[in-house]
Parts: C-alpha cells; sequence; structure tokens
C-alpha cells in the first residue's frame, strides 16, 4: 500500500492547524520558523521569501484599511456639513414666509453626497489595491 499523499491545500491546512496548537505556548522566533521549514524540506531562501511575501502583504491590509477609514471620515464630515446648512437653511426659509425654497439645494447638494456615498460604500476594489500596493512598496522601501 501506497503512503497517503496530501494536496497542497490540505498542507497548508494541516500545518496552520499544527502551528496554532504550538503557537499558543508562546510566539515562533526565526530560527523556530527555519528549523520547522528545514524538517519539511523547505531551503532557507524559501522561508526567506515567504517572510518577505507575507510582511509586504501586511502591509497591504494595513493600507487597504487606512484607505477605507480615511474614506468614511471624509464622507461623514461632508454629511455633517450637509445637515448642518441643511438645518440653517430650513431655518432660514421658515423665517423668510415666502416659498419654500430650502429643498432645492437640499436636492442638489444631496445628490453630491449620494455619489459620495456610494463611493465610500462600493469602491472601485482594484484601484484601492494598486493605491495600497503602492503604499506597501513606499513602506517596504521597495521603490
Amino acid at each position: 500500500m501506497s503512503p497517503r499523499r496530501f494536496s497542497e491545500e490540505e498542507v497548508s491546512g494541516i500545518l496552520h492547524r499544527a502551528m496554532k496548537r504550538r503557537a499558543a505556548t508562546g510566539d515562533f522566533t526565526k530560527k523556530d520558523l527555519m528549523e520547522a521549514a528545514k524538517e519539511s524540506g523547505l531551503t532557507e531562501y524559501e522561508v526567506e521569501q515567504a517572510i518577505q511575501e507575507e510582511e509586504y502583504e501586511r502591509l497591504v491590509d494595513e493600507a487597504m484599511g487606512g484607505i477605507a477609514t480615511r474614506r468614511q471620515r471624509k464622507f461623514l464630515n461632508h454629511l455633517r456639513s450637509y445637515l448642518i446648512v441643511m438645518v440653517l437653511l430650513f431655518v432660514i426659509d421658515l423665517f423668510d414666509r415666502g416659498s419654500y425654497w430650502f429643498f432645492w439645494p437640499m436636492i442638489g447638494w444631496g445628490f453630491f453626497i449620494a455619489f459620495h456615498a456610494s463611493s465610500v460604500y462600493f469602491p472601485n476594489r482594484d484601484q484601492d489595491l494598486a493605491k495600497a500596493r503602492r503604499t506597501a512598496d513606499r513602506m517596504a522601501g521597495r521603490k
């Protein structure tokens, strides 16, 4: 009978589980990582490359989070300004005692608020990823 063979996905899952169990006792050092890799038949170069890729992906993830946070903060500031101005215009319109006109700027500016909201809550992921990679490249000293 031939020995059981594992797919790449299975190997990744098994190693991930084993590492999680060991990590419960403490963090890994680079030496621990190199020893585990050597026992798995990986070269030091392969592990170094994987470490660099993992750190780069972490930087990209952090940059993506920063992009989303800044975008939401700008939108909320825009929305707050809109609401303050609309309340002010409504109060002015009440004291004006003429025809109600405040809804015209409310509708016009409201369209911009809607477009801004759509860009915040339905962003172009490809553009965000490209921007995050440029930021990660700068942070990693690649470019």
